[in-house]
């Protein structure tokens, strides 16, 4: 059920709903998408180690998802499933990483501007990877490229892109009833951090709530508050972009949508399919639209995006995408699971390490394509003179055939209970749901 709002809040969301006819049919649209962020790793989520009031506003003032996944914890592939709305073993090239994506896929900034949207991105849009090699020539996925405009702080050598500026480059373009699209794609918090940062901000080590599968180290504290602050730089961009679009009179006819590409850079994250890395957060704001203040946990891949938003600007959904659109979930007034049939999610990895998993309500339930296969451990190197070296070693590095993990009552997914007999009924039902899902979705 939806949550008790304030009378203030409520008041507000009927004016805006009733106004909403006299607005422009088709909504701006803008997808904001961090770098390496975690479900966890918003003050909306409870991070004490984090501030990110710009997040948190979104889904305070529209819906917050509890359970968003991506399509595969590593970048590349991500963002060719939320750009075209597929899964990634249907994208050839543009499932692995560092490949590229073939220009015969239809990705919906592409889709959008056809219809009639100023589409336009500024950071990181697709990638990494060659799109010329795909045949996209000097075209990109997500439309006219925004990166002119620089920061000068000598700490963010290498990210020294304004993405907040180059927004406002794009929206000052605008003209008057021409709906826009745009990505903004920021490279933080993806590594290297600025090493201290998060001390040196007054953040504290104690505040740090580590996995269980990372060495609980001060080296290794102070490593998550440096992330928490490359977190926090994102967040700022994407305040000021509501600012300039409140400036500009845009923010009440703005379908915002805040997410990530996958998951946080450390062991059992980015590149796994624990949910360290494949959950990632995910809010939307749309006055008039979707109702505030709304916690919803039913399960959605970010390939729903895609077709999601060429519904809202009344475009058609090409038959080949696979993820479905949120549109009557982001319309509902309801909170908690609002579609029954949005009970799980499949997650992959295709290249030498191929993985397939299914996320429910219960279990996650792993199967290791090539069992054995070793993921780099390079980043625990640093830690070998630590006492917990060895166990978080192998919780990293071992790759069995299959992986099951109640999450229930193992919230790291740390106990492996594929072999134990009262997981048996579990674990048939997780490998046939796979399988069913992956036979539907077969290219």
């Amino acid at each position: 059920m939806l949550k008790t709002l304030p009378l203030g809040w409520a008041l507000a969301w009927v004016l805006v709903g009733l106004g909403a006819c006299s607005r422009p049919e088709r909504p701006n649209i803008l997808l904001f998408v961090t770098d390496d962020q975690s479900w966890l790793h918003t003050s909306h989520a409870g991070d004490a180690t984090i501030q990110t009031p710009a997040f948190d506003r979104v889904a305070r003032e529209g819906v917050h998802f509890e359970h968003a996944f991506v399509a595969s914890p590593l970048c590349t592939p991500s963002r060719s499933a939320i750009l075209t709305g597929q899964e990634i073993w249907r994208l050839e090239e543009g499932g692995r990483f560092r490949e590229t994506l073939p220009v015969k896929f239809e990705v919906f900034p592409l889709l959008l501007e056809e219809a009639g949207y100023r589409v336009g991105w500024t950071g990181k849009g697709w990638g990494p990877g060659d799109l010329k090699r795909g045949g996209w020539g000097d075209r990109t996925p997500t439309g006219a490229e925004y990166n002119q405009r620089k920061v000068t702080d000598p700490e963010l050598e290498q990210h020294r892109i304004d993405y907040a500026a180059n927004f406002e480059s794009f929206l000052a373009e605008q003209t008057a009833g021409e709906p826009f699209f745009f990505w903004c794609g920021t490279v933080q918090p993806h590594r290297p951090y600025v090493e201290g940062s998060g001390v040196a901000s007054g953040k504290r080590l104690e505040d740090v709530v580590l996995p269980e599968h990372l060495p609980d180290d001060e080296r290794m504290r102070s490593d998550m508050l440096d992330f928490a602050v490359a977190v926090e730089y994102a967040d700022l961009h994407l305040k000021r972009i509501l600012e300039a679009l409140e400036a500009k009179g845009q923010l009440e006819n703005t379908l915002i949508l805040a997410t990530s590409d996958n998951g946080v850079a450390v062991p059992r994250g980015k590149r796994a399919h624990y949910d360290l890395g494949t959950r990632v957060p995910l809010a939307a704001r749309w006055p008039g639209e979707i109702a505030p203040g709304r916690e919803v946990s039913d399960f959605v891949s970010l390939t729903d995006l895609a077709p999601t938003l060429l519904e809202v600007a009344g475009v058609r959904v090409p038959a080949a995408m696979t993820g479905r659109s949120l549109l009557e979930v982001l319309r509902s007034s309801g909170s908690g699971r609002v579609d029954e049939s949005r009970d799980f999610v499949v997650t992959a990895t295709e290249s030498e390490q191929g993985v397939r998993a299914i996320r429910t309500d219960d279990y996650l339930y792993i199967r290791n394509l090539s069992p054995g296969f070793q993921p780099p451990g390079d980043f625990l190197t640093s830690f070998e003179d630590h006492e917990d070296y060895w166990r978080c070693y192998s919780l990293v590095c071992r790759k069995p055939a299959e992986e099951l993990y109640d999450v229930r009552t193992d919230f790291w997914q740390i106990h492996n209970v594929v072999e134990e007999a009262p997981y048996a009924g579990a674990l048939a039902d997780a490998r046939l749901r796979l399988e069913r899902y992956l036979a539907a979705t077969a290219p």
